[in-house]
């Protein structure tokens, strides 16, 4: 192949960290001068005229990232919206500094969002909630699961998706073809969980339906209210607790059932 090419072969200065893609790998002046001087020995860092090495820049800075955190939303671009994955890259690209050596998730997380939102209504719902699902999961992915305390709750992140999370298939392989129900209202919890592993701890992210209440709960905690004082402020609110007898054993029902889930941290 080298042979057959060697008259067209161009060094092209984007492709120096090609043996590195996942790191903003750098080569010393000696190493530049023998990869011009010997391209028969290094072919690996030279391109083809006829190629067009700017699309192929944006495709090599931006897969990694993408595929990682959002692989789901990128195929169902592709196959449900019959967005090419070579406009997907464009677009991106189009919006970020491109000279950063890996764009940051919760950027491509909002240029993602801004091409679904272009998409027709009932594509755009579907991309919307595989959206929303790896960005949740990405962000829960980055937060710390060392326990505080032993009635502090897990890494959690809510979502209401348009549809039913089982049916979206999100720990299954991804089929081109989706035939799924629109007015799913259940909200959906996704916990962070660390289970011990043979070298250190291994995370994952766990997907539960959950009631009206325990979602109430959790969403007033967003403010930084702790799980203990969000309970027995709820306790004080509760119309079917009279007295102090009745508001403690309400909450100790609703600790119970926190547990029952696995939700707190001990």
């Amino acid at each position: 192949m080298f042979d057959a090419a060697k008259g067209s072969l161009v060094l092209d200065e984007q492709f120096w960290s090609t043996n590195d893609m996942n790191s903003d790998f750098q080569l010393s002046g000696i190493e530049k001068n023998w990869i011009a001087s010997y391209p028969q020995i290094f072919s690996n860092y030279y391109s083809l005229r006829s190629v067009d090495t700017h699309t192929l820049h944006r495709i090599r800075k931006l897969y990694y990232p993408l595929a990682r955190s959002f692989f789901r939303t990128l195929y169902y671009l592709n196959h449900l919206a019959a967005v090419p994955y070579t406009r997907t890259i464009d677009y991106v690209s189009a919006r970020l500094d491109m000279h950063e050596a890996m764009p940051p998730g919760a950027e491509l997380a909002l240029i993602l969002d801004e091409l679904v939102q272009g998409l027709v209504p009932e594509t755009g719902r579907v991309l919307k909630d595989f959206l929303s699902y790896e960005r949740a999961v990405m962000e829960l992915m980055q937060q710390d699961t060392a326990p505080q305390d032993t009635t502090a709750m897990k890494p959690v992140k809510v979502m209401q998706p348009h549809y039913s999370i089982p049916a979206l298939k999100l720990h299954s392989p991804l089929p081109v073809e989706l035939e799924l129900a629109e007015g799913h209202e259940d909200w959906i919890l996704l916990v962070l969980e660390s289970a011990p592993a043979l070298e250190g701890r291994r995370r994952y992210v766990r997907v539960m339906s959950m009631d009206p209440l325990s979602i109430a709960i959790i969403q007033q905690m967003e403010d930084g209210s702790d799980f203990r004082t969000v309970v027995h402020n709820l306790a004080l609110e509760n119309p079917f607790a009279a007295s102090e007898q009745e508001r403690q054993e309400w909450i100790s029902r609703v600790y119970d059932h926190f547990h029952t889930h696995e939700l707190l941290t001990s």
